[in-house]
């Protein structure tokens, strides 16, 4: 999670924090990215080809306005 928040959304061109529509009333965050390149161990001269990937966060707490204070305590940046 701490490399999601500190090391792929802030390569993510044009971000401007992740929309609270993509969480789901049991609490689940999807967030899907066009490219993988945003992860830094993909080396992009290695990759030959270039695909995208949905990530989904499920946490304990099954309660969308609970699960919405635990991702912005984690410094998750949602959009107000």
């Amino acid at each position: 999670m701490k490399r999601l928040i500190n090391l792929a959304l802030p390569r993510v061109k044009d971000f401007r924090g992740i929309d609270l529509q993509n969480i789901d009333e049991s609490g689940n965050l999807n967030i899907g990215f066009k490219e993988q390149v945003i992860f830094p161990e993909i080396d992009t001269e290695k990759s030959k080809t270039s695909f995208g990937i949905q990530v989904t966060v499920v946490p304990r707490k099954k309660n969308r306005a609970m699960a919405i204070d635990l991702f912005r305590r984690l410094g998750l940046p949602l959009k107000k």
